[in-house]
């Protein structure tokens, strides 16, 4: 499992541009592709009328691989035409890119981020997660996809972020069922409820012993 501090440099490192993501693929365990293509470039394809102009996605790339049991499981960076100023001004371009990952891609499993493009000033990116009925049994997914996602400060990512990306990270030798549920494990409310409190009482004994020491 990467550090802390390996994560926050990766993601910095990242910046939004799928053509530096070559460690941020790594420390979450894939094989990076240090050169990835606009898979919504050139020749007509499938995927690309699927996420046509209507959806705002400009450009996706596949980033990162890791070789499973039963297939593949694919990182993915999606880069928005237009990012907005709330996250729900991102639904459409967010649900479309999960669809077409679970349903046109050839992966098992995937993950994806999404950036505004290179004209836009925020410095902010959405780690996705998109599942489906079958995900927990390791299966392709298939009926309803819906999605789960963190909205990551990736100039100064917060523990909170830093601490999901470590627990995100496949290590060597996973199955696909075994990475299916660490993803779910990882993104799932419970943990980050579990994940708040304590933090939240670390900071509340700090206040209490300072306020104690002054008295």
């Amino acid at each position: 499992m990467p550090t802390l501090s390996e994560v926050a440099d990766a993601i910095t490192q990242f910046g939004g541009d799928p053509q530096r993501a070559t460690t941020l693929a790594s420390v979450l365990g894939f094989q990076p592709y240090h050169t990835p293509a606009d898979l919504l470039g050139g020749r007509t394809t499938p995927l690309n009328q699927f996420l046509d102009a209507r959806f705002g996605v400009r450009q996706l790339f596949r980033v990162g691989a890791i070789n499973v049991d039963s297939g593949s499981v694919g990182l993915y960076v999606a880069v928005l035409d237009d990012w907005g100023n709330r996250s729900v001004d991102r639904d459409r371009s967010r649900r479309r890119v999960a669809r077409a990952l679970v349903e046109l891609e050839r992966d098992a499993r995937s993950l994806f981020i999404m950036v505004p493009n290179a004209l836009q000033t925020r410095r902010e990116a959405e780690l996705v997660l998109p599942r489906s009925a079958a995900d927990l049994r390791g299966q392709k997914g298939g009926g309803v996809v819906s999605t789960v996602r963190a909205l990551v400060d990736l100039q100064e990512p917060s523990r909170f972020h830093r601490e999901l990306l470590c627990e995100l990270s496949a290590r060597p030798g996973t199955s696909l069922l075994g990475i299916s549920q660490q993803w779910q494990k990882a993104f799932s409310v419970e943990t980050a409820t579990r994940k708040f409190h304590q933090e939240y009482a670390k900071v509340r004994d700090r206040i209490f012993e300072t306020l104690k020491a002054t008295t």
